[in-house]
């Protein structure tokens, strides 16, 4: 992804403000509900973590969740992907009830 988008969507743990905080996050505003489609959730679990949602790329998939409009990822971008991993990546999706240009958090996909 050349340049970041303005907007991320997100759905786990990162709806939580004191995830935003940890890693810096803020935005002007909030669309509380919001969809994509081509991607779905499973469930992985991590010893000494818990199990966590995670995102992969699904042909006839769909995540609920929202929109943080103009998110600043630009300044805290190294702390989210030190909060996401490195099985994780940065993609660029279009919300469905919004129509806003994300950032999204998937699953690398490896082939």
């Amino acid at each position: 992804m050349q340049k970041l988008p303005k907007h991320l969507f997100i759905y786990g743990t990162l709806i939580y403000e004191e995830v935003q905080d940890l890693v810096g996050l803020t935005y002007s505003g909030i669309q509380p509900y919001d969809y994509i489609k081509g991607y779905a959730l499973k469930e992985i679990y991590y010893e000494g973590y818990g199990t966590f949602l995670s995102a992969y790329k699904c042909e006839d998939g769909i995540i609920s969740g929202r929109v943080l409009i103009n998110a600043n990822l630009d300044e805290c971008i190294d702390e989210l992907n030190d909060y996401e991993g490195d099985k994780y990546e940065l993609v660029e999706v279009k919300s469905c009830v919004g129509q806003f240009e994300c950032a999204f958090y998937c699953e690398k996909n490896i082939n």
